[in-house]
């Protein structure tokens, strides 16, 4: 069994049977979106689900390509927890400092693009996009600015949010710039980020 397909089975038992419908309407008011796109599971039972996903697959001798197959196919499913979880993976399973950096941005841009929400998109910046940059930013650093001047507002965001937990490291001239060239917009989300 490929680990994509023992990825989605683990999650997908795990999440159905923790599924709570009767949270579904107020999880989706709370994110304003479809209930029908949640199985109704709350952090605490997804955690259970995530320890599960850690014994299953075989994180530590992956190789990056079956690593990104099994997080994008994760991805691909329709709820919002199986969207957790794969982002979970992301931030807790990928190499930065080993795997090539550009498949690994391109995945978080696509992800980012279709997620297309601050549940989504904060932790994809912060935990994925952020660890990337950080370790290997003389080959990122293109990307970064591309999708800080670009028109998509999620990858505007992530442009500001990626520089969080660098602390000592961060790139102070870059972040500031990005702040001033955003400043002006309007857009809730870009003002929260700045």
């Amino acid at each position: 069994m490929s680990v994509a397909k023992k990825l989605v089975e683990v999650v997908t038992a795990g999440l159905q049977s923790r599924a709570r419908p009767e949270l579904t309407d107020a999880m989706a008011k709370y994110l304003k979106t479809s209930p029908d796109k949640f199985y109704g599971v709350k952090k605490p039972a997804r955690v259970e689900v995530e320890k599960e996903v850690k014994k299953a697959v075989p994180w530590s001798s992956i190789t990056q390509d079956r690593y990104m197959e099994a997080v994008q196919t994760l991805w691909d499913l329709p709820h919002r927890e199986e969207k957790y979880i794969a982002v979970h993976c992301c931030r807790r399973y990928q190499r930065p400092h080993e795997w090539d950096p550009l498949p690994l941005l391109e995945m978080h841009r696509k992800m980012i693009v279709s997620g297309a929400w601050w549940d989504l998109v904060d932790e994809l910046a912060t935990q994925c996009v952020g660890p990337v940059y950080l370790a290997k930013r003389a080959e990122t650093y293109p990307i970064i600015e591309e999708w800080a001047s670009g028109p998509n507002m999620w990858l505007r965001r992530t442009a500001l949010l990626a520089h969080l937990h660098h602390k000592k490291q961060t790139d102070e001239e870059q972040l500031f710039r990005f702040a001033k060239m955003m400043m002006h917009e309007q857009e809730f989300f870009i003002r929260k980020a700045i």
